[in-house]
């Protein structure tokens, strides 16, 4: 990364079809359960959910918007009293930078027509 340049165009594709890569992983076990191990919360959804809230914040809800399992997971997580405590008021980069999520979205294209969705 460049201090006064950011990461290059390759750089951040390569991360979004990571992050889509995770998602869709995450598609195959939230079909047939409510968490990522099974129908109870676990580390493992606790250890994940920060990431898709700052991908969220930031406006890349379309890396998982098709994959229902997903989305209705993350629903499920920030409807939970702990992601309130977690992220209270004030603590996300959008509340903080007003348009930073407008900043990351300046690029159009997405790794969801690279990487097509398994639903089902």
């Amino acid at each position: 990364m460049d201090k006064d340049t950011g990461f290059s165009e390759a750089r951040i594709r390569q991360s979004e079809q990571s992050i889509r890569k995770t998602a869709m992983r995450m598609q195959g076990v939230l079909r047939h359960s409510h968490y990522l191990v099974g129908d109870s919360l676990t580390l493992a959804d606790i250890c994940v959910l920060p990431l898709l809230v700052r991908m969220s914040d930031l406006g890349y809800q379309r890396l998982w918007s098709d994959l229902a399992g997903v989305s209705h997971w993350l629903e499920r997580m920030t409807r939970r009293q702990s992601y309130a405590t977690a992220f209270y008021p004030g603590s996300l980069l959008s509340e903080q930078y007003e348009h930073i999520a407008a900043l990351h979205q300046a690029r159009d294209g997405s790794p969801a027509e690279a990487a097509p969705a398994r639903n089902g």
